[in-house]
């Protein structure tokens, strides 16, 4: 709940007027709730640090390239209101030699009141010859991103994905999202933004259902969003200490995205 500073000006000075014998002590408590909710306002304010969705009602697309410059990402974002709910549309791309560009991934969220909600998730697996392989997602937990997230508590969302095609093939999926920063930056185009950091612990079981075989990949990342911009940069570390980072390079309208990926059909 976002706390009014008006509010409890007016009030302070009400009680200046009214009862000037027992203001010291009542100032001393205001003073104390103003400080507790100035902190849970400075989280609250987590909304603006995801995603601007409600411009996304025209395609956007963040360009994101690794730190050694050898790989890169396009995010395909758009946004519909329906029955009145913010539907929020991610697609990924990755360049791709045969084919031009690959789909990665595709997920939905739902954009309500306490934050960001996977509605839908699908992962797009290559079968190693020439066919793309849809892994559907059941969301188990939803929570993606909440607005008023404090540094003490962890989110977490988990799916698990099959393959039409393929039914020995089970996913399971889950990301829990803990707070780590609320002051960092990150440069785009020349400016400075504030940024929050989220640390990201990923975990992975692909299970074979006919042998009850089952691998298991547990890694993190670091993951930061910007004021007015959403994710601008995220460093993956996996189990074997390697990293890999990616960062935000630029963003694109839908027309330019068209003619990018019709010259590499």
């Amino acid at each position: 709940m976002k706390f009014s500073y008006l509010y409890v000006i007016h009030v302070c000075v009400c009680f200046l007027i009214s009862c000037t014998a027992e203001n010291k002590e009542l100032e001393k408590t205001v003073s104390e709730k103003t400080e507790l909710q100035g902190a849970v306002v400075k989280t609250d304010k987590l909304k603006a640090y995801y995603f601007p969705v409600e411009q996304f009602s025209d395609t956007v697309i963040y360009h994101y390239l690794s730190g050694d410059g050898k790989q890169e990402m396009y995010w395909v974002m758009s946004s519909i209101e329906m029955k009145g709910i913010r539907k929020f549309n991610t697609t990924v791309f990755a360049p791709d030699d045969k084919s031009g560009f690959r789909k990665i991934e595709f997920i939905s969220e739902d954009i309500l009141a306490d934050g960001a909600h996977v509605n839908a998730y699908t992962e797009y697996k290559f079968d190693g010859v020439s066919r793309i392989l849809e892994a559907v997602g059941k969301i188990q937990e939803s929570p993606v991103f909440k607005w008023n997230q404090t540094t003490t508590e962890h989110l977490t969302w988990k799916t698990e994905q099959t393959i039409k095609e393929n039914p020995a093939f089970l996913q399971k999926f889950s990301k829990t999202r803990s707070l780590t920063e609320t002051d960092s930056t990150f440069v785009f185009k020349g400016d400075t933004l504030g940024c929050v950091v989220f640390k990201d612990d990923i975990h992975i079981e692909v299970i074979n259902l006919m042998s009850g075989k089952t691998s298991v990949s547990d890694f993190y990342q670091y993951s930061y969003y910007a004021e007015n911009t959403g994710m601008v940069k995220y460093v993956r570390t996996f189990q074997d200490n390697t990293s890999i980072e990616f960062y935000l390079t630029e963003i694109l309208d839908v027309s330019t995205w068209r003619e990018i990926s019709s010259e590499q059909e």
